[in-house]
């Protein structure tokens, strides 16, 4: 309220209240945590792990170059297989050096099939070994042949081999044993055929004996076998035939005429009726020509009258 003087009155003017400022704020008190508060919180209960796949980090296989797609889709016989096997007719692959191929002629086997026809021909003691495909063909000219070469290809076992090496000699010789040392030697198929007496060179030996009975022979001795006469008498009674080829006896107990000498490496074939040698082969073209002619050029028969 203000005051104010006028002719000596004392004049007062209201002034309007002011409403009153409220009180500054206090400052914050802390206030005391209860006991139970001051304990750590706690805490949270885990949760179970979430399962997750297991990723397994496998490495790239390392495969080596080769070649490209189209050149492995490309089936060509004289790239993927060296030939085809002229017995079995099967592809023989050219990177196992399997293809065997006859000395002097182009057809090609396996080594398995040529094994096995190799061994026929060595139980049936027939030498050469011609190339099976040459033998079929008689037109084809000179034949292939299995030679040592060759058989060293095979896979022989050792006994298959000794067995394969006496009939390559048994071609051009023949087995004897010495009466006196038992030593097997080997003589010459003509000179053998040639003379009555065979004489042994080995060393401490030197004996001579008769080829025909193997009785020993002394130095100057003559000799008369007797048991050969009477052997001869019996194949003469008999009908026996000897082979022009080899000397073995030979019996016949029916069919042609034709006569194949049954002895290892001989391959004499002859006529039964008069005895002679017509060819010496295992070419089977060459044999039935000269069987052919010699029954068409002489007065034998393929047959006997009573066989017809």
């Amino acid at each position: 309220m203000s005051q104010s003087s006028t002719g000596g009155q004392t004049l007062r003017r209201a002034l309007p209240t002011l409403p009153a400022l409220p009180p500054p704020p206090l400052p914050p008190t802390r206030i005391p945590s209860p006991p139970a508060l001051l304990t750590p919180p706690t805490p949270p209960t885990p949760r179970p792990p979430v399962p997750r796949p297991i990723v397994v980090h496998q490495p790239q296989p390392h495969y080596p170059p080769g070649p490209s797609p189209i050149t492995s889709l490309t089936f060509d016989s004289e790239d993927e297989f060296g030939a085809q096997c002229g017995i079995c007719f099967d592809d023989v692959p050219q990177d196992r050096n399997e293809v065997v191929r006859p000395h002097g002629c182009e057809h090609e086997f396996c080594a398995e099939c040529t094994r096995g026809y190799v061994m026929s021909r060595v139980e049936d003691g027939r030498y050469p070994v011609l190339c099976p495909v040459c033998s079929a063909d008689g037109d084809m000219g000179e034949p292939g042949q299995i030679t040592d070469e060759v058989v060293d290809r095979l896979g022989l076992s050792e006994f298959e081999r000794d067995q394969w090496t006496n009939l390559v000699l048994s071609s051009f010789s023949i087995n004897v044993t010495c009466p006196r040392c038992q030593n097997t030697l080997r003589v010459d198929r003509e000179d053998f055929s040639e003379t009555p007496t065979i004489w042994c060179p080995l060393t401490g030996c030197n004996a001579m004996w008769c080829k025909l009975c193997t009785k020993i022979i002394r130095p100057g001795a003559s000799h008369v076998c007797q048991q050969v006469a009477e052997f001869e008498k019996l194949v003469e009674q008999r009908r026996w035939k000897r082979c022009p080829g080899c000397g073995i006896v030979v019996e016949k107990n029916g069919g042609c005429n034709h006569m194949t000498c049954p002895g290892r490496g001989c391959n004499t074939h002859f006529c039964w009726m008069c005895g002679e040698s017509v060819t010496r082969s295992v070419l089977r073209s060459e044999i039935n020509t000269a069987m052919d002619t010699h029954f068409r050029t002489n007065d034998c028969t393929v047959f006997d009258n009573d066989d017809n």
